[in-house]
């Protein structure tokens, strides 16, 4: 919800010509660094994030396109 909110606060920014403030709000919904339990703060199927990415480009923000590549062990599946 916090990151919704950042998102829309972003747009709103972005709006009104405030760049550098939208792109700090839009930060950590665009950080792709894995927390505790392995994964980002926002998947990268969810809409939030391609919305992010997309807002993030049309203000000329660098996005990095995933986390990580996925590594074997997170494929391993208990049977």
């Amino acid at each position: 919800m916090i990151l919704t909110a950042r998102y829309h606060e972003g747009v709103r920014r972005a709006a009104i010509g405030a760049t550098r403030e939208a792109a700090d709000l839009l930060e950590p919904v665009l950080d792709r660094t894995l927390l505790p339990h392995g994964y980002a703060a926002v998947g990268e199927a969810h809409p939030l994030l391609a919305r992010a990415r997309a807002l993030a480009e049309r203000l000329g923000i660098t996005v990095p396109d995933s986390a990580t590549a996925i590594d074997d062990a997170s494929l391993d599946i208990d049977v």
